[in-house]
């Protein structure tokens, strides 16, 4: 069986006129990496340089880090989405979560980080972002709340949609760190809810409608709701 050498070496005329001596090798997975200049004009200086790099384990450079925007091209579309396509097979996401994810991923999360490396997306600039969504506002014009702050509870499910996809980058080992860290999710409102007490209630839909509501189609259509302990009668 023939073993690879672990690179070879070649010249190369420049435009210049002149030799230059460039070498290829390559990776774990037996991957041909692209030639790369030695920066050496003699056949035997560029072994000598490519034996040094071999020994310092520099003859194959790392793997250039891809930018967010790279990273994130075709997410959360089931036809171009490894993601996706794993946990379809594995845990299946509901179509709704789905198109709330790429809801998300659009309107918060793609051009905010697209010019970030991986790496260079850490806990700080999360925090950051966490920070700018707190007080941006709705830019959405079809939405209803057009103009109003995000709250706690949607920035909580855009934080989450990012924690998945820079999870994944992790498992992968394109990244070599959690980015998220201790990084705790905002603090949400409670809501107190609630009921009406039963006298309340009879106070709403007396026998006498018309005394409480203006129209009585809204008061069937309500009335029809309400507890058995009411009498029926309108």
């Amino acid at each position: 069986m023939r073993v690879k050498a672990n690179f070879s070496v070649f010249a190369r005329k420049l435009p210049s006129g002149i030799l230059v001596y460039y070498y290829q090798c390559y990776d774990k997975k037996g991957r041909r990496q692209y030639a790369k200049s030695t920066g050496k004009t003699k056949k035997t200086e560029a072994v000598l340089h490519c034996m040094d790099l071999f020994k310092a384990g520099l003859l194959i450079p790392e793997q250039k880090m891809p930018t967010f925007a790279e990273f994130s091209a075709g997410w959360w579309d089931l036809e171009t989405c490894n993601y996706l396509k794993r946990r379809q097979l594995q845990d299946p996401i509901a179509h709704s979560t789905i198109v709330m994810y790429q809801g998300h991923f659009n309107l918060h999360i793609k051009d905010y980080f697209a010019k970030y490396r991986l790496d260079e997306i850490t806990q700080e600039v999360i925090e950051n972002w966490l920070l700018y969504m707190s007080e941006k506002t709705e830019d959405v014009k079809t939405k209803w709340n057009y103009g109003r702050k995000l709250k706690p509870k949607t920035i909580n499910l855009v934080f989450s949609t990012l924690k998945i996809m820079l999870g994944d980058a992790l498992r992968r080992k394109i990244i070599k760190e959690n980015p998220f860290g201790e990084i705790k999710e905002l603090k949400e409102e409670f809501v107190k809810r609630e009921i009406l007490t039963v006298e309340e209630v009879k106070k709403l839909f007396p026998a006498n409608w018309n005394s409480v509501w203006k129209n009585k189609v809204a008061f069937q259509l309500n009335r029809f709701y309400i507890p058995e302990y009411l009498p029926r009668n309108s």
